[in-house]
């Protein structure tokens, strides 16, 4: 299968997070091994794919994206090749046939049921512009996998309790990463906070209650009206939400340094919050200003003790920095936060072989050949534990 055409993911390493819309993860597996790649649980750094399933995106129950996706991110900032990519375009470059002829099109009652929401709530999401359907037979609107996945993705953020603005800022984020996506991510970047309350923004800059009603905004005030009432542009009333986009629009043009200011600014106008001070470290992290960035890791791990990226994250700057002891401190912790953090398990066996603790880094070589067993990370880690003593030099 050395044939391009034959084998499109020769020699990938591809992860999977979010719940597939059109296959079974095993599936997905399968796709992936008959076309020359291979899977893993985990996102390492020698992970070469990340396809984000379009059937829940993946946002922890708090409303911040997920752990892969943020280790792929901070890989991708410091140089890793990692790409993350939507379910549509793993599917398209894999030569699967199109997810709309995978899964077909349901009418509206069977979206309903699929979403477990009411018929209103998706006229009214399809009116504001948040739904598509994909068709319609003698009037009757058709949905297609990505419009299923799509209802289902608002229902749930909205009955997660997470914080309005931690999603937000989260969808703002899977933009920048996920590029070439449109349905539903193009219209979940529409959400935003009126007051405190979450809303939708409509292409005619109206906004759209979760409930379906519309929202009218009088000089940052903001009242109740009936669905056909006229309101108002919707105006930017969340302070801080420019800061935190310039930020990402810095990041994705590969400004680190004014992404970092902006985060900061973020941080002193705002008070402290840890995904914002994790994106600060990995900012400074990719500058070299190894420092500076442990300190950011270190504030967002005391706001959020069980946020293991930011505990592997720390033990990385920490061993580069030459402070072994405190790096393998760090990244136990992360391995006690997610065992199945393949990542931190190696850095956890790096730093302890650094720290002459041979003999209490052998399970953890071992831990990160079970979650990553393809790849020259595995493979080192595999020497490791056939070569006990001292490490190898060069």
């Amino acid at each position: 299968m050395a044939d391009e055409e034959v084998a499109p993911l020769a020699g990938q390493r591809v992860a999977f997070t979010g719940r597939l819309a059109s296959m079974s993860r095993a599936a997905a597996a399968d796709v992936v091994a008959r076309r020359g790649g291979s899977t893993g649980n985990s996102v390492s750094r020698c992970t070469d794919l990340l396809v984000v399933g379009r059937e829940s995106w993946p946002l922890r129950s708090d409303g911040r994206p997920t752990a892969k996706l943020r280790r792929a991110r901070s890989l991708a900032r410091l140089g890793f090749g990692i790409e993350i990519l939507p379910e549509e375009e793993f599917l398209r470059r894999s030569g699967v046939s199109a997810a709309g002829d995978v899964l077909g099109l349901h009418p509206l009652s069977t979206l309903t049921e699929l979403a477990g929401v009411s018929r209103g709530r998706i006229e009214t999401w399809v009116r504001a512009g948040l739904l598509a359907p994909a068709g319609e037979v003698e009037g009757v609107p058709l949905f297609d996998y990505a419009g299923v996945a799509a209802a289902r993705s608002l229902a749930g953020l909205l009955a997660s309790g997470a914080s309005p603005r931690v999603i937000a800022r989260s969808l703002r984020s899977l933009i920048g990463w996920l590029p070439g996506a449109d349905v539903p991510l193009a219209a979940l970047s529409r959400l935003t906070l009126v007051n405190g309350r979450l809303a939708f923004r409509t292409s005619d800059g109206r906004a759209v209650e979760a409930a379906g009603q519309l929202l009218m905004v009088f000089d940052g005030e903001t009242v109740v009206g009936e669905a056909d009432a006229a309101v108002l542009p919707l105006r930017n009333v969340v302070a801080g939400d420019e800061l935190f986009e310039k930020a990402l629009d810095r990041e994705r043009e590969g400004d680190l340094a004014a992404a970092a200011e902006l985060y900061r600014r973020l941080l002193l106008e705002e008070g402290p919050d840890a995904e914002v001070a994790f994106n600060l470290g990995n900012a400074l992290q990719a500058l070299g200003r190894l420092d500076a960035a442990a300190e950011r890791f270190r504030q967002a791990t005391e706001l959020d003790p069980d946020f293991a990226d930011a505990w592997h994250n720390l033990g990385t700057v920490l061993l580069e920095s030459g402070d072994a002891d405190s790096a393998a401190a760090a990244f136990e912790v992360a391995v006690t936060a997610d065992p199945k953090y393949a990542d931190a398990h190696y850095g956890l066996a790096g730093a302890l072989e650094e720290c002459g603790r041979y003999e209490e880094a052998r399970p953890h070589w071992r831990a990160y050949v079970e979650q990553d067993p393809a790849g020259e990370c595995a493979d080192y880690a595999r020497r490791r534990l056939t070569e006990p003593g001292e490490r190898p030099t060069g």
